[in-house]
């Protein structure tokens, strides 16, 4: 289920997703499957100069001894020129664990045309003692490493 409102400045997206997973057997149960509840809502705003954003995301699994995780995104984007700059900052938490973690990314996007750009991001993952959240698939040699990453390239809208 989603619903969603759009206007010229804002924009708020509300879903839930409910899903099942494959089949597996337990020693008292075959064919048993796990109930995943899936909720998010996002929302968005342009001021003009700038533009915000906010999303909420949780995941619950039906299973015993599951935690359920919570999601929080902000980003911002603030055009420079015909460029565009922008930042997001994300923190990942899982209840009665050490397995949180937040992230960081800005990046800055330089315009040929209105739809070819070449871009620099650079971003960083800060794990707690058990979490092992990657970036850009980033291998990890211990759980609670920092993967960090810059990335340059190209795009083209058609």
């Amino acid at each position: 289920v989603r619903l969603d409102y759009w206007s010229p400045t804002v924009a708020v997206l509300a879903g839930y997703n409910r899903y099942w997973s494959d089949p597996y057997d337990t020693p008292t149960q075959a064919n048993k499957q796990t109930r995943n509840d899936y909720y998010s809502l996002t929302g968005l705003y342009d001021f003009g100069p700038f533009s915000v954003s906010l999303a909420w995301q949780r995941q619950e699994v039906k299973a015993a001894e599951v935690p359920t995780l919570d999601v929080l995104t902000g980003g911002l984007m603030l055009p420079v020129g015909k460029d565009l700059a922008r930042a997001v900052l994300v923190k990942r938490r899982v209840q009665g664990s050490d397995n949180d973690a937040w992230g960081f990314m800005v990046g800055y996007d330089h315009f040929f045309t209105p739809q070819t750009a070449v871009y620099v991001r650079a971003g960083v993952v800060v794990n707690q003692s058990d979490a092992g959240q990657t970036y850009a698939a980033i291998p990890l040699e211990d759980r609670d490493d920092t993967p960090q990453d810059l990335a340059v390239g190209v795009y083209h809208h058609f």
